[in-house]
């Protein structure tokens, strides 16, 4: 009889191979929650730009678009953020206590999109280039370029989402 061949030895050999196959699977297990997160870090949208607070009155036309939107802002509630390409961002909680994202459009004397959702739900409304409504803000703009407008607190990030580029020959 060997000595390799006793019991003893053949316990050791198989917790030193245990003892490998869980290292391979450690190994392999940081590797793919390494990888996710490199994927997941890629191809997030960054804001292409932060917009900050400057107003919490509404004038004559914040109050036209909620007016048409049939909402009312609670009491101390309503924020004005920075335009961007001349839409307005405006947050506020509605009388059901839901958290409101209007985007307004002065040149348009529109409310172009309003979104609500519970507090706690991240926020977000998009408005999407379209040519024949001749908006000022979609000016040099692909159709169907589209631009995120997403509720961060006291800011807000603007996502540009560029449409790909149309061959105009082609039907």
């Amino acid at each position: 009889m060997h000595a390799h061949d006793s019991p003893r030895a053949e316990q050791e050999l198989r917790g030193r191979v245990r003892s490998r196959r869980f290292s391979i699977i450690a190994a392999t297990a940081v590797m793919v929650v390494v990888v996710a997160n490199a994927v997941i870090w890629t191809l997030r949208p960054y804001a292409d730009e932060t917009l900050r607070s400057v107003a919490d009155e509404a004038d004559f036309q914040v109050g036209v678009w909620l007016t048409f939107l049939d909402q009312r802002p609670a009491d101390g509630t309503l924020r004005g953020y920075e335009p961007y390409r001349g839409l307005e961002p405006w947050s506020f909680v509605n009388g059901q206590g839901l958290q409101c994202l209007l985007i307004g459009s002065r040149s348009q004397r529109l409310a172009m999109t309003t979104q609500c959702m519970p507090p706690g739900v991240d926020l977000s409304a998009d408005v999407v280039a379209i040519p024949r409504w001749n908006d000022d803000f979609a000016e040099g703009l692909t159709p169907g370029s589209m631009i995120r407008f997403h509720l961060r607190g006291d800011s807000v990030d603007v996502v540009f989402y560029p449409a790909p580029e149309t061959d105009p020959s082609q039907p």
